[in-house]
């Protein structure tokens, strides 16, 4: 099997570049400014699910051992799903709009008419809330879309009764030589037990591939960019996360022939994490990884479902800094929420993987500190 290092960071890259520009922060929110957060989207296609099953004789204790996101070396040992709550597997009835709201609602699309509307949702803390997506709504030569609008893609708050727009992104440059290089393929909003106000999913279709992001309402009521926990680390962006409570990952296995085994083709349920702000797998931690690489085999950066000496000495230095881990040298669920919960203590950039870096730092150094 040949290295891989490359791919790992061809899929990261693409995936981050495409998606959104901004970094990953976890701990806070952004603070109420008249500023507009970035905004990032991307696409739906589910397939069915795959069963998978852990090996039961290798890393199925890796389980999540600390709730909070500093040092502890007291709290016990708990299973990956206790932190979490899990999802109803179920599309959630539409809400019924009242007159004045159905009114706005048509007054909007009057206002936009030929384009798509999503909404609006009423939220109990932020009002309500509707999206409008401008055409081109997919990628492809123009006259298959029969539009040539720049794609766009807004947002919208009902204030004083008239509609405010907020939340904005536009491909400007993307209507080049008869082509439509990238546009939006949907807006929803779902909702997720355990988290209570409707989270955003917006999809977008581009020459690179299809690609979904999840925002929530931040504490200034604009749609705020939430990565996503997977079963490989932490990502920006799923295949699909739908309504049903369900996603659909981008597997590495789309490049590559022979995929880490934290990988999964198909759907899987979903939840969310109180802790990190995040939508993550409803997997238990026996059932996270269908086998474990050899870390030499994988490469950097390291992800979830590998194994080797690189990993028990970061465990080792983890857990010399109060973290309450086992240094097993198997890298499962526990470790990754772990590893999480340092980068964010470190003000690093929050993967859930070991970046060449952070090995140097924690395996050689294993102080717990730096910044690497």
């Amino acid at each position: 099997m040949t290295s891989k290092a490359p791919l790992i960071a061809l899929v990261s890259l693409a995936t981050l570049t495409t998606a959104c520009s901004s970094s990953i922060s976890l701990t806070d929110e952004p603070t109420a400014t008249l500023g507009t957060p970035e905004t990032t989207i991307v696409s739906t296609e589910s397939s069915a699910p795959e069963q998978t099953s852990a090996p039961s004789d290798i890393g199925s204790g890796d389980t999540d051992t600390t709730e909070s996101s500093t040092p502890e070396t007291t709290a016990p040992e708990q299973d990956a799903e206790s932190t979490t709550t899990t999802v109803e597997s179920t599309v959630p009835a539409e809400p019924e709009l009242d007159p004045e709201i159905a009114a706005a609602r048509d007054d909007l699309q009057s206002q936009y008419a030929s384009s798509r509307l999503y909404g609006p949702i009423v939220t109990e803390r932020c009002g309500v809330r509707a999206g409008i997506l401008i055409g081109p709504e997919q990628w492809g030569p123009l006259a298959d879309s029969e539009d040539s609008r720049i794609p766009e893609a807004a947002m919208f708050n009902w204030v004083d009764g008239e509609w405010v727009r907020t939340d904005h992104i536009s491909y400007e440059s993307a209507t080049q030589n008869g082509i439509a290089a990238a546009a939006f393929a949907s807006i929803s909003f779902i909702n997720v037990d355990g988290y209570d106000e409707p989270l955003l999913v917006r999809a977008e279709s581009t020459s690179d591939g299809n690609y979904v992001t999840t925002k929530k309402l931040d504490s200034n009521c604009r749609w705020w960019d939430r990565p996503i926990i997977t079963l490989c680390g932490v990502n920006r962006s799923a295949e699909e996360v739908t309504g049903a409570g369900s996603m659909t990952m981008v597997p590495q296995s789309l490049f590559d022939e022979d995929p880490l085994p934290c990988e999964r083709n198909g759907s899987m349920s979903i939840r969310w994490n109180p802790e990190f702000q995040m939508i993550e797998p409803a997997v238990s931690g026996a059932d996270w990884c269908s086998g474990y690489l050899s870390e030499i085999e994988a490469g950097y950066p390291l992800t979830p479902c590998t194994e080797g000496a690189t990993i028990s000495a970061v465990q080792d230095a983890l857990a010399a800094a109060g973290y309450n881990i086992d240094a097993d040298g198997f890298f499962g669920p526990g470790t990754m929420r772990t590893i999480m919960r340092y980068q964010q203590s470190q003000g690093l950039e929050v993967t859930g993987r070991i970046s060449a870096d952070l090995a140097l730092v924690l395996g050689e150094d294993g102080s717990g500190g730096g910044d690497g």
